[in-house]
């Protein structure tokens, strides 16, 4: 009678354990990928939210900053074709340069009633304008974040078509 050699065993034994590691790496792969959403779903999101603050003043129904609102009927907001920005822009400039005492209360509240109309105030968000905050709300800090999304732009304008300021660096932040 023959023998039958060792080898073939051996062979189907490392096929065997070939297809079992490629089927734990698969459920491996599909455990760590579906537990997190997809990053291009958070990117839109957080996209979405810095979108919200390029809406002209015109466009905002509610609150001090918007068309209707008492610091356009009271004459510190001229232009509301501006964005909401830049509008803080000018805030910003009168603040620094033209020592506009409430011009800062007023930036701030027209940004805190701003998120508050959106009802983005539970999202991860800062507004700053050359590098001062004016906005911080965040449960998680920045460095914990697994995605950040800073967004800058340029701020610049005229005040009452005569004067022009800027450009300032107005930067928002949001992050997961």
């Amino acid at each position: 009678m023959p023998q039958k050699k060792g080898i073939y065993f051996t062979i189907e034994a490392v096929i065997a354990m070939m297809v079992i590691s490629i089927g734990f790496g698969i459920i491996l792969y599909l455990f760590v990928v579906l537990s997190k959403p997809p990053l291009g779903i958070v990117q839109t999101d957080l996209y979405n939210t810095v979108d919200l603050f390029s809406f002209q003043l015109q466009d905002i129904s509610n609150g001090t900053c918007s068309a209707s609102g008492n610091a356009t009927d009271n004459g510190n907001i001229t232009d509301t074709s501006m964005t909401l920005m830049n509008q803080l822009g000018e805030f910003y400039y009168r603040y620094t340069a033209r020592d506009c005492d409430y011009c800062d209360d007023l930036l701030r509240e027209c940004i805190l009633e701003f998120v508050d109309y959106r009802d983005i105030h539970d999202n991860n968000l800062q507004i700053s304008i050359e590098g001062t905050a004016f906005y911080t709300n965040g449960t998680i800090d920045q460095e914990n974040a697994t995605v950040l999304l800073p967004f800058k732009m340029l701020l610049f304008g005229t005040r009452n078509n005569t004067e022009m300021w800027g450009p300032y660096l107005g930067e928002i932040r949001v992050w997961q």
